[in-house]
């Protein structure tokens, strides 16, 4: 991982990473001697959030960016999460959501899509929440009816997205640059915003708010910074992640 660290990061890392120093490896796997070679083992303590492109076949992540720590969740419960087969909901549902939808926009269904906005939205009832039973053709009807008060916050702004394309249970993961996959009536920024990378994305419209949900976007990351202004951020978001174990 050799990106997203800033001066300040790097120190507060060294101040905590110092004191967890250790002589020998804690893998399992032995590493090669050119693997091993300059680095300097820690106990395995802190837990580390990154964004990436993909899995490797040995089990690597590819193109890695440090994202944080995360205070929240101990070492001993990180396990790398496989996608599961999204729950089908039931016909009743089905129907209640194709006759009243809840942005209060007419829908259209055709082929296994449903028409939000102009964008289809694929495999319209796949359950998005379990415990709500939340259908991604509902996450889109509901991001279509907030526009009016969230384009505001995202206009000009490069966005992270938040995609679990299976549902909150499965598989989750950041997406900061476009890459090669084409999200629907999402705008691509100028490269030269973040210069080695595929192009920022930004949320500028409706269609592109409902076509965020097509891709199973959960949460929306704006930066502090307008495309505009891309050094000198205006906006600062607190973002309270409450423990698991809090009642």
């Amino acid at each position: 991982m050799g990106t997203g660290f800033s001066e300040v990061t790097l120190e507060q890392l060294y101040q905590q990473l110092k004191p967890l120093q250790r002589k020998d490896s804690p893998l399992a796997k032995k590493l090669t001697s050119a693997q091993a070679r300059g680095v300097q083992w820690v106990e395995p303590q802190l837990v580390c959030e990154a964004e990436f492109a993909q899995w490797t076949r040995e089990g690597i992540v590819r193109q890695a960016a440090f994202v944080g720590l995360r205070s929240d969740k101990p070492a001993s419960e990180v396990v790398r999460e496989d996608a599961q087969p999204a729950r089908v909901a039931s016909q009743t549902r089905t129907q209640s959501t194709s006759a009243a939808p809840r942005s209060g926009k007419k829908t259209a269904a055709g082929k296994g899509k449903v028409d939000v906005e102009g964008t289809g939205i694929s495999h319209p009832d796949r359950v998005i929440d379990s415990k709500t039973g939340t259908s991604k053709v509902e996450l889109a009807q509901f991001y279509a009816s907030i526009a009016e008060w969230i384009l505001p916050y995202l206009n000009k702004r490069p966005v992270a997205l938040l995609r679990c394309p299976e549902g909150i249970d499965g598989e989750q993961f950041f997406q900061k640059h476009a890459e090669h996959l084409a999200i629907p009536h999402i705008k691509q920024l100028d490269r030269a915003l973040d210069p080695g990378h595929a192009a920022l994305m930004e949320i500028d419209s409706l269609q592109a708010l409902v076509g965020a949900a097509q891709m199973g976007a959960i949460e929306l990351h704006t930066w502090g910074a307008t495309r505009d202004r891309i050094e000198t951020p205006d906006h600062f978001v607190l973002d309270l992640d409450p423990d698991p174990a809090l009642p």
